[in-house]
């Protein structure tokens, strides 16, 4: 799986890269539609602020994003965010998923 971890208008260390594609790595292995993973930092009026996209097979792109105090625990929030969005989307039962396609 793909996992792209890139930063705008910030510089990370190496630990918290390295911390951003442990948790895309594991968001990858929670769910088996998942196709890629993409991690984005930026400082928006110099508050720290992440943003996770997944996406999945079928089409379907997952986004959550979080701000906090620093990097490392907005990147802990949208780890949290997607987990959930994760699991809605695989507990979801299919006829559900598709009702508004038939329609």
């Amino acid at each position: 799986m793909p996992v792209t971890v890139s930063a705008r208008h910030v510089t990370l260390d190496d630990r918290l890269r390295t911390r951003a594609g442990e948790v895309l790595d594991r968001l990858g292995r929670l769910g088996g539609r998942v196709l890629g993973a993409t991690a984005v930092f930026d400082c928006v009026a110099g508050i720290p602020w992440v943003e996770v996209r997944v996406h999945c097979r079928g089409g379907r792109v997952l986004v959550a994003t979080a701000v906090a105090d620093n990097h490392r625990r907005a990147l802990d929030k949208v780890d949290r965010k997607s987990r959930r969005q994760l699991r809605r989307l695989h507990t979801r039962p299919l006829a559900l998923r598709h009702a508004s396609a038939a329609t």
